[in-house]
């Protein structure tokens, strides 16, 4: 009986963690509805749109990739081992993905923004762009950067801190309560999840040794 309530409370767990999730991937839309009318009213004005659009969708995906990389030994009491791999890989692949859109739909109007903002918040912004792939490689291919992934994956934490200043310094809309609510949550977040990852180490080697056991037993 009581490992059958503790198996309905994982799930119960597990839908609301889906659920934030969801309501992540979903607050870039509710910040930037009210522009949605006019969306279809000229070609630059769907392009300011949708770099705005994908910006947030970007930043979200990489929040909820720094939330499964710092979280996992707590996330892995209700989540598989390999389902929090998957969804840590979907995260950032996917966030490169919009931030990479981002970047392209910001193109035609390029010099407009490097005039119109400090060339610092432009150089992070591309930096974050560049580093953002190393981090992936490394976590798709652990065995082989063995040394140096999980410093990579500490490079998430930077990057992910500059994405999130760069939107609250020169996004469009940076001017909403709402907007800057979501960032300095996201970062409050982080930071959160940078302070667990810091003194939990008695969790992570003993999820490291279960992974690694895991894994001996396949074989």
């Amino acid at each position: 009986m009581e490992s059958s309530d503790e198996s309905a409370s994982d799930r119960l767990i597990q839908v609301l963690l889906v659920a934030l999730a969801l309501a992540v991937l979903l607050a870039p839309f509710g910040i930037t509805a009210h522009h949605f009318d006019d969306i279809f009213t000229n070609a630059e004005e769907s392009l300011d749109i949708l770099h705005s659009l994908t910006a947030l969708i970007a930043i979200s995906f990489l929040f909820l990739d720094v939330v499964t990389g710092s979280f996992r030994p707590l996330l892995a009491r209700v989540f598989k081992r390999t389902t929090l791999h998957a969804a840590h890989i979907f995260f950032g692949v996917a966030g490169l993905s919009f931030a990479l859109a981002h970047f392209v739909l910001l193109i035609p109007h390029f010099s407009e923004y490097i005039s119109g903002y400090n060339d610092v918040f432009i150089v992070v912004g591309a930096l974050a762009l560049v580093l953002l792939p190393a981090t992936i490689v490394t976590a798709l291919l652990p065995k082989r950067f063995s040394k140096s992934w999980r410093l990579f994956h500490l490079v998430n934490y930077f990057i992910f801190v500059i994405a999130v200043i760069h939107a609250l310094v020169i996004g469009d809309n940076n001017h909403m309560l709402a907007f800057n609510l979501l960032m300095y949550g996201y970062l409050a977040v982080a930071l959160g999840g940078l302070v667990y990852r810091a003194v939990s180490t008695r969790e992570w080697k003993q999820y490291r040794g279960r992974g690694a056991a895991v894994t001996k037993g396949a074989a």
